[in-house]
């Protein structure tokens, strides 16, 4: 095989992959995680069953994997865009509370409320990596009283997101889940209680 049919393949792959999972985010807005079958993913991309065995073992490799990338462009982008904030607690919050909120949004995250393990899967997939730079950037800074072993501090901290989306999911007023999740990081991260409210505040305004 020369290296141009070799990367020609390799761009079909992807271009395959993709139109898969577009397929699946329609499906599951649609008709909902449990109505969604792998050959109806397939149909909808207008691919064989092969095709998207050849990508995904199953129907919930493929929601998983077109969340995860979902869930990735959002905090990717709040990255991208979240200026020169040299105050780490501050610059975490507000991208979590942003981050938050574009999860809450998305029309797929209602669509799994009752799969909060695939959703779990999701954030932690999408936004650990982010979340351990940002804990490292802060205890550098010594504005986090975390061991450099966090052992399942990410974990808990996840967990924590994924439940403040089941109880938040469809409400209007979202400032107490702000508040709450934004709450939530400090404390795990070790900031004293007295400093809390200021950073909440700060990162709010």
């Amino acid at each position: 095989m020369t290296r141009n049919t070799s990367r020609t393949d390799d761009r079909r792959r992807r271009r395959s992959r993709r139109e898969l999972l577009k397929a699946c985010e329609a499906l599951i807005e649609e008709v909902g995680y449990e109505a969604t079958t792998a050959d109806a993913i397939a149909a909808q991309a207008d691919m064989g069953r092969r095709t998207f065995y050849n990508h995904f073992d199953n129907k919930r490799d493929c929601v998983l994997a077109a969340v995860t990338d979902r869930y990735q462009g959002y905090v990717e982008d709040v990255f991208s865009h979240r200026g020169e904030e040299q105050d780490a607690a501050i610059a975490m919050v507000r991208t979590a509370i942003t981050v938050l909120d574009r999860i809450l949004d998305d029309p797929l995250t209602g669509r799994l409320l009752d799969s909060p393990r695939l959703l779990a899967q999701a954030i932690d997939h999408s936004q650990r990596n982010f979340m351990l730079d940002d804990i490292q950037r802060g205890r550098s800074q010594g504005a986090f009283s975390v061991p450099s072993n966090l052992g399942n501090l990410p974990t808990i901290m996840l967990w924590g997101f994924v439940g403040l989306i089941l109880e938040t999911s469809g409400q209007s007023n979202r400032e107490q889940a702000r508040k709450d999740w934004g709450r939530h990081l400090l404390l795990n991260l070790g900031v004293p209680l007295t400093a809390i409210n200021d950073i909440l505040r700060r990162a709010l305004s």
